[in-house]
């Protein structure tokens, strides 16, 4: 028996057991899975937003999943992470991709800046193994 052939309130108990990023490639298989499981992805995010939460934030920018970080924004998760306007802080690492994903929102600024003043695309340029632009051409 396949797990797509099981009842809804069986894949939901299976769900109780998994790690957010287990349950995120669960509810990513297929529609079905994501309809029943974005809501319980969402309020384990939200039951430890500093976490969790930008555990979930993660994950949905790594994949560039858009509409998940648009289910994120809809429970106002950011306002419950702290420092959550600060994509730097949601997302260290700062991948291209985490960045474009996060700033497809209207809620994260690219201008936003941390506790030192830092705005997201410093921070990036921060980071070990980061080359640095190179200068603009004179002309």
């Amino acid at each position: 028996m396949s797990l797509l052939s099981l009842p809804t309130e069986l894949v939901l108990q299976i769900s109780d057991s998994l790690e957010i990023s287990e349950l995120y490639s669960l509810l990513q298989c297929n529609r079905r899975l994501a309809n029943i499981l974005t809501s319980i992805f969402c309020n384990l995010a939200l039951s430890d937003p500093n976490t969790l939460g930008k555990r979930a934030f993660q994950l949905a920018a790594k994949s560039s999943d858009i509409e998940m970080v648009k289910s994120l924004m809809a429970i106002s998760l950011p306002t419950h992470i702290l420092n959550g306007h600060h994509i730097g802080y949601i997302c260290p690492s700062l991948t291209p991709t985490e960045i474009n994903t996060l700033l497809s929102v209207d809620h994260f600024s690219v201008d936003a800046r941390d506790t030192l003043g830092r705005t997201p695309l410093y921070c990036r340029g921060e980071q070990p193994g980061c080359s640095p632009l190179p200068p603009c051409p004179r002309r």
